[in-house]
């Protein structure tokens, strides 16, 4: 409801008290019922709001502190049903909803279990796998509509593998290096892949910067021949 009036609100007034309560809103510590019922209300206006991208990307960052605030009272089930809603998103027509949807995974995927990450770093590296036909410069693809479609699939791809890379800026888990291998691997494909691509190698690079001689040997030799051009 406030993500509905907070857009459209002509009063600026409003639309601030109605961003206040939302935010309020979404860090209240709720019953275990309580949680589950408020967290089925947020998931159900994402639904109804799908063609309203201005609602959706309001409303993706109150679930994910939603989520955040009542990570020991919601149930497994409905934690994974926010992971999975949210990472729906990741593949929508607008751009802006697939970088809310990014920002709000990456900060899910940080208190989510091995299970959940492994099902993402799985779902996601399946969305890259299929190559973009080569476009000669200039010239339009054969097939406009299913080019772009590929393209919007494998940037949902590499969004949701960036969010694995983004959720954990200190550390590398075991399966981290491989994913820095699948995401060079799409640098050359047009923006905005390759942006995205750009973007999270800058904030990996930033982030292990002093540490990266400890961090490199969590690479095999061929992971860091591969990986070179994109981590100096």
């Amino acid at each position: 409801m406030f993500s509905v009036l907070q857009e459209q609100s002509d009063d600026e007034e409003v639309a601030r008290l109605a961003k206040a309560v939302m935010q309020f809103f979404s860090q209240i510590l709720y019953t275990s019922q309580m949680s589950e019922g408020v967290t089925s209300k947020v998931l159900a206006l994402l639904e109804e709001s799908s063609n309203s991208w201005h609602v959706i990307t309001k409303t993706l960052p109150l679930l994910c502190t939603l989520t955040f605030s009542n990570r020991f009272t919601l149930s497994r089930e409905v934690r994974m049903k926010i992971v999975d809603t949210t990472a729906l998103f990741l593949e929508h027509d607008q751009i802006e909803v697939r970088h809310s949807a990014s920002k709000s995974l990456a900060s899910l995927v940080k208190c989510a279990s091995s299970k959940v990450i492994a099902d993402i770093n799985s779902k996601f590296s399946a969305k890259i796998s299929t190559r973009l036909p080569r476009v000669r410069y200039g010239k339009p693809p054969k097939n406009p509509a299913a080019y772009n479609r590929l393209v919007l699939t494998r940037h949902a791809g590499v969004l949701g593998l960036s969010c694995l890379v983004l959720a954990f800026p200190y550390n590398i888990p075991d399966w981290l290096p491989e994913v820095l291998v699948l995401l060079a691997g799409c640098i050359d494909d047009p923006n905005p892949i390759q942006s995205t691509v750009q973007r999270t190698f800058a904030e990996f690079r930033r982030t292990h910067m002093d540490t990266w001689h400890e961090d490199r040997k969590r690479f095999t030799s061929s992971q860091l021949e591969l990986l070179t051009d994109m981590l100096v």
